[in-house]
């Protein structure tokens, strides 16, 4: 193991070396890109090592158990809860393929490594840097209106190649076939657990936990009126309940995106593995990771989106319940963030 992890420091120490030598021709976010690529590689690989020495001295279920749970919590997102009501063999079943992902580790100068690099989004916004550095070394900088130029038009071909169909679940489909206008909402605890309720006309309401589980159930409109309620509601007072700051927070993000906040700093943190889903009957689009940081955005408003983050995003694929226009225009978007010059 210690032998890996100096290999794996002198691969870094090289790819470092190597770029020092064209550090003039990189802004200061792409050396802070690499530098944080290069610093996840080290950890990956460290704890791909931990894990297989944990494994080999699991002897009882109860280990392996604990480390199953272990793995699937850190490296799959999974929460404490989804675990309530599972037998061991369940929860070994969803191990699994989660333990074979991480086994498959690529390292940085493999044949595999480069053949990934090959992906669009990382292959595109490759060339867009090098006909950049190459305007720079032979002294004649890129117009303006090269710099701003669009990216090519992708075909619907390459666009469903950028997707991952995942149906919704029917419940929320059922949601959406009666349409009952939001007019009030509160928050509502059952013991120590808390809860957005939301009143709809006729006295029929609703309860969430989850901000990602309301976008599944709402439409465009639902969301609006939320919006609009709540902030109404903090228009003269402040959110004081742990619930009330935190959808507050949720929607002004969404509706009035201010750069400043401390969300876009943590696009540093978000690479692989992540997840980015589009909940198109109310037109939000959700970056999260295991980790629990999470991004959701309106998909027609611009964000402070880095480079690193959209590349990332495009090769992991845009989940969607079906393919359509709006899917569509927003991996444009995201596509054109990933290869602009800037």
């Amino acid at each position: 193991m210690i032998a890996e992890l100096d290999r794996s420091n002198e691969m870094v120490a090289k790819h470092l070396s190597e770029y020092e030598q064209a550090e003039a021709e990189l802004s200061h976010d792409e050396k802070v890109e690499l530098i944080n690529e290069l610093l996840k590689y080290q950890r990956d690989l460290a704890q791909i090592k931990k894990y297989q020495a944990q494994q080999s001295k699991l002897t009882t279920k109860t280990e392996r158990r604990k480390f199953y749970t272990s793995v699937l919590r850190s490296s799959a997102g999974w929460k404490a809860k989804d675990f309530k009501g599972m037998t061991f063999d369940q929860i070994e079943e969803k191990f699994f393929p989660v333990w074979e992902k991480i086994q498959e580790f690529v390292p940085m100068d493999s044949k595999l490594e480069s053949e990934r690099l090959k992906r669009p989004g990382i292959q595109l916004a490759q060339k867009s840097s090098k006909k950049l550095k190459t305007a720079k070394a032979s002294g004649s900088e890129l117009s303006q209106e090269q710099q701003t130029k669009e990216p090519k038009e992708l075909s619907e071909e390459e666009l469903k190649k950028m997707m991952e169909i995942v149906p919704a679940e029917e419940v929320y489909i059922e949601a959406l076939q009666v349409k009952r206008p939001i007019i009030d909402w509160e928050v509502y605890g059952e013991g120590q657990i808390k809860y957005w309720k939301i009143v709809r006309v006729g006295d029929h309401t609703e309860v969430y936990q989850l901000f990602e589980e309301m976008l599944r159930k709402f439409d465009r409109e639902d969301l609006d009126k939320l919006w609009s309620l709540v902030k109404e509601t903090f228009s003269t007072t402040d959110p004081t309940e742990d619930k009330e700051k935190m959808l507050w927070v949720e929607l002004k993000r969404l509706y009035e995106p201010d750069p400043r906040d401390q969300l876009w700093a943590l696009q540093k943190y978000m690479h692989d593995p992540l997840e980015w889903k589009l909940y198109d009957t109310c037109g939000v689009h959700h970056v999260s990771t295991g980790r629990g940081h999470e991004i959701f955005m309106l998909v027609e408003k611009d964000y402070p989106l880095t480079k690193g983050l959209t590349t990332v995003m495009l090769c992991t694929k845009l989940q969607v319940d079906q393919y359509s226009e709006m899917a569509n225009e927003l991996l444009m978007k995201i596509y054109s963030i990933a290869n602009s010059p800037r």
